[in-house]
């Protein structure tokens, strides 16, 4: 590959390329497999230890050699997850162990642990008959901030060890048609891109991955049509996607069953807020944290989105200005003690950045969306609420709802599930307090079973 000019096609047969370093593309080449499921392409960046070089040894099984310090990251990992920052995996049969730190002692059938000193590699449990895999490759392709104009179409790759993605998208690339799975960071990655020439990331699928299925950087991505589930095995903060961009596109895939929230717009660094992102027409589902959380964005736009059985608020805005939620359905689960659409406001202090104040969660628009409030047990401002809540000190005016439409338990809308912060004080309200008192979602507003 090396002795190709920029610009090449190559077209690789079906089967499984273990691969010993970064294949080296270069600008505007086309990397093309047989296909993502079973029967086509896939790139893995582990190798395979044999179950029978593991000797038994004090309850564990024990390899010696292979053992490779590939680094690691700062992130913080999920309540009782030991070393997730660890850059090298163990894979038993395809599929994730979990790490114990050194001095290897005691492992569960499900755990593995590394001596880096000695150059072993224990196990909880006998490998006789499972096929082991560790991770020696950190990412698939160089960074495409380095090589634009890539497109990757119709494989799969797995168990790469990078911290971010093992394919990260710049300016003019396309990923289309791939499986990322079982990867240690993230199924894909995108990196800042010319606004003419984003990244496009489609018809894919990101699934139980250790971190996020899709992490966007500072300009935004096209994110189109792509299953994003079931990732975020290790850390504490892994998301479906996590948005740290601006003016990119996220529609109509179907994010689920993450073990955290399903979308993420995050803030990253000092000059880098999410301007401008719009997240249309998604399916986001039963993801065991918010469906959609937002922090220190401005001028988005959320509509069309289904967003439905997730674990924490489905809509969880903080400290953010200007944006649009429209036509969304939204469901609350039966017992979840949280919210269904709910602004926030604090005192936090930060940089001014294009959005504005740090903390200004001022003049956004709620309008058009079919909520359904599965329950309205918890009634405090953190419970099955909808509105705006903020302390003294917090930026928080101008928000408008208007023309939607509330389902609760038995139709009965006297439950004071509706909060409103004044200026200066919290209010809460059933939905005729709702209207009368604040203004707020006049008819054709409605509120019944």
């Amino acid at each position: 590959m090396t002795q190709c000019p920029d610009g090449t096609t190559f077209t690789f047969a079906p089967g499984l390329y273990r691969i010993t370093a970064q294949l080296p593309l270069g600008v505007g080449d086309t990397m093309t497999g047989a296909g993502s499921g079973p029967g086509g392409t896939e790139f893995r960046g582990s190798i395979v230890m044999p179950s029978d070089s593991f000797v038994p040894s004090g309850g564990m099984w024990v390899h010696t050699g292979d053992a490779q310090s590939m680094g690691t990251i700062p992130d913080p990992c999920a309540p009782g997850v030991e070393g997730c920052g660890y850059l090298d995996s163990v894979y038993l049969d395809g599929a994730f162990l979990q790490r114990r730190l050194s001095p290897c002692t005691v492992l569960s059938p499900d755990q593995f642990c590394i001596d880096y000193a000695a150059d072993e590699i224990s196990l909880g449990q006998d490998p006789t008959g499972h096929v082991v895999e560790y991770t020696t490759v950190l990412t698939m392709l160089a960074s495409g901030t380095r090589y634009p104009g890539v497109t990757v179409r119709a494989l799969a790759y797995s168990e790469f060890g990078s911290g971010g993605g093992p394919i990260a998208a710049s300016t003019g690339w396309v990923i289309d048609g791939v499986r990322g799975y079982e990867n240690h960071g993230c199924g894909v990655a995108a990196l800042g891109a010319l606004a003419s020439s984003p990244a496009i990331i489609e018809n894919s699928q990101f699934d139980h991955n250790g971190y996020h299925g899709v992490c966007d950087y500072p300009a935004g991505a096209n994110i189109l049509n792509n299953d994003i589930g079931s990732n975020n095995v290790f850390f504490a903060h892994g998301t479906g996607i996590k948005l740290h961009g601006s003016s990119g596109l996220i529609q109509a895939n179907v994010i689920h069953d993450n073990n955290g929230v399903g979308i993420g717009f995050g803030f990253q660094g000092t000059s880098n807020p999410t301007d401008g992102e719009q997240v249309i027409g998604n399916t986001i589902s039963d993801n065991a944290g918010q469906g959609l959380q937002m922090a220190n964005t401005c001028n988005d736009l959320i509509q069309g989105n289904i967003v439905s059985g997730n674990g924490g608020s489905q809509l969880d805005v903080s400290d953010s200005n200007g944006d649009t939620f429209s036509n969304n359905t939204v469901v609350v689960p039966p017992t979840s003690s949280s919210a269904g659409i709910r602004i926030f406001g604090d005192t936090a202090a930060g940089p001014t950045t294009v959005c504005g104040a740090w903390n200004d969660a001022r003049n956004n628009q709620v309008t058009g969306n079919d909520i359904t409030m599965g329950a309205v047990t918890a009634q405090g401002t953190n419970g099955n609420v909808n509105g705006t809540v903020s302390v003294p000190g917090g930026l928080v005016s101008g928000e408008l709802f208007s023309g939607n439409a509330y389902h609760v338990p038995g139709g009965d809308c006297t439950p004071t599930i509706w909060v409103w912060w004044d200026g200066s004080s919290q209010q809460q309200y059933d939905f005729s307090g709702w209207r009368s008192n604040d203004g707020q979602d006049p008819p054709p507003a409605t509120c019944g079973s």
